[in-house]
């Protein structure tokens, strides 16, 4: 699926460029029929390129978790508990870190419930 997805991105490149050239308007109908192919293939290679900037950060996150994040497991990380993640390097832990990781700590509101 990736590679016809990837054979779609490059027509999409392609139909692009072609457009971008100025000899296309001597030529409407040709003209209309890139526009027309384009518009139709935009949207799914617009999600495609979605889809790749996700699976890079989710890359990305986990090469960075396999460092430093890891000493956080345990007890010293209840939450991961749960969110029904027993390592860091799941997408669902990464979630929480970044949620958290993002306030600081004089903001983090504490339980005071025994």
């Amino acid at each position: 699926m990736n590679e016809k997805l990837e054979q779609l991105e490059q027509r999409y490149q392609e139909l692009q460029a072609k457009v971008a050239d100025p000899n296309i308007l001597s030529d409407m109908t040709a003209y209309r029929e890139t526009m027309k192919t384009l518009s139709e293939i935009e949207e799914v290679v617009t999600k495609y390129r979605e889809l790749k900037q996700v699976r890079k950060s989710i890359a990305d996150a986990q090469e960075m978790l396999k460092g430093e994040l890891r000493e956080l497991a345990g007890p010293a990380y209840p939450a991961m508990a749960g969110i029904g993640t027993t390592a860091l390097w799941q997408p669902g832990a990464l979630i929480e870190i970044l949620g958290v990781a993002v306030i600081p700590d004089g903001r983090l509101i504490r339980s005071t419930r025994t």
